[in-house]
């Protein structure tokens, strides 16, 4: 035998004694005494019934699923998109009250609209859902730090920074010129990065000539052409599309991720055509001989530890090229029994050639970074230069 639940029978009981009857007092917008209540059925665009509200007359209808699962709030029929870049959100429960739909429906009422905030008869309303576009941000940084940012529809314009930035330190810099905006993004796998030569345009896509949007899986004949244009994979065949979104450097794809959750975001970098300032380095010996040259702002000099029978040297070299050598005789038959290392101090100019930040950077230590062997024996350093400094041998260790 079928088992038939409370809440069933409560149903069937409701329905065998007509209409229920409201038993508090009415106001003026809510229901008066012995008011009727009311079954409101929710359809999803499907057909699916999704959800129900029993309501008392002039009240509002609150929303139930259907056996206590949750409405996903989502379309479950393939509705063509007519924008490229958006997705259906519900918009709203739609409906019109129809007198053959229950006996329990005012004449007066069919083909009314109806309004759940006061919900007159029994009713079925309809899921309807709209298109909305999905938003992309666009990061501009300048030196490291986000210069600007800008967030909007998939779709509308975003332009680039209205005035152009400046490098951090001019002081490094005998000129420098800013030249534009770089996407930058990984090179591996034939992707190359987004040079100022095929800068974006200021407008995200191709409004008027060329393949609109891109729609459809990127191909090589579209990635030769139309740089600047955001193409989205529209290749599923689902209809709440994610969007992977591509560039094109005029040769190859670029990835730049997708539109789901608002999540596209593209970080542009500050591109400068820059000269930097020479500052001098000093190499002075243990007999105070000294050799001074320029070093550019930001270069590294190295210097190479060898051991030979009678000595062990120590060459310092910029750009490849040898500047001085450093040498000390090994005094124990042939040994190497001396670890020999250099270190650096910044000083004041000695050449017309300004510090920058002197207040800062005179008196400091140069930072060496050393190269050992498996014996963690140091076999040479390296330094980048940052101004004027004075570099001199020291003997680190003498082994008995």
């Amino acid at each position: 035998m079928k088992k038939i639940s409370f809440k069933n029978l409560l149903l069937i009981g409701l329905i065998a004694s007509g209409p229920m009857l409201f038993s508090c007092a009415g106001g003026e917008d809510g229901p008066a005494k012995g008011s009727p209540v009311y079954t409101v059925n929710y359809f999803d665009e499907d057909g699916t019934q999704v959800g129900y509200a029993y309501v008392p007359e002039n009240r509002a209808a609150s929303f139930r699923s259907m056996d206590g699962e949750n409405y996903d709030w989502l379309p479950h029929t393939d509705m063509d998109l007519t924008t490229p870049g958006a997705r259906f959100v519900f918009d709203k429960w739609v409906g019109t009250y129809d007198a053959s739909f229950s006996n329990k429906v005012d004449a007066a009422l069919d083909g009314q609209e109806v309004d759940l905030e006061h919900i007159k008869g029994d009713c079925k309303v309809v899921a309807s859902f709209k298109e909305k576009a999905y938003k992309m941000s666009a990061v501009f940084k300048n030196c490291g730090k986000t210069y600007e940012e800008k967030t909007v529809d998939f779709g509308a314009a975003i332009a680039y920074p209205a005035t152009n930035p400046s490098e951090e330190h001019p002081e490094y810099y005998n000129a420098y010129n800013f030249e534009g905006w770089t996407l930058d993004k990984d090179t591996s796998n034939t992707k190359v990065a987004f040079t100022s030569a095929n800068a974006l345009t200021n407008t995200w896509k191709d409004g008027t000539s060329g393949p609109a949007w891109g729609l459809g899986a990127p191909d090589d004949a579209k990635a030769t052409g139309n740089c600047g244009v955001i193409y989205l994979d529209k290749t599923l065949t689902d209809h709440m599309p994610t969007y992977p979104a591509y560039l094109s450097d005029g040769t190859k794809w670029i990835e730049v991720g997708n539109l789901l959750g608002d999540k596209l975001k593209l970080e542009f970098t500050s591109k400068y055509e820059t000269e930097y300032k020479d500052f001098q380095v000093t190499l002075t010996s243990t007999g105070g001989n000294h050799v001074s040259f320029n070093v550019k702002y930001g270069d590294e000099i190295t210097y190479e530890r060898v051991v030979s029978t009678n000595s062990t040297t120590l060459e310092v070299k910029y750009n490849g090229v040898s500047k001085y050598t450093y040498s000390v005789a090994n005094t124990s038959g042939g040994v190497a029994n001396v670890t020999y290392l250099l270190e650096g101090t910044y000083t004041n100019a000695t050449a017309g050639i300004t510090n920058p930040h002197s207040e800062l950077i005179e008196g400091r230590k140069l930072g060496f970074s050393l190269e050992k062997d498996s014996n963690n024996v140091p076999t040479g350093g390296k330094v980048t230069i940052q101004g004027n400094c004075e570099i001199k041998p020291i003997i680190h260790q003498v082994n008995a």
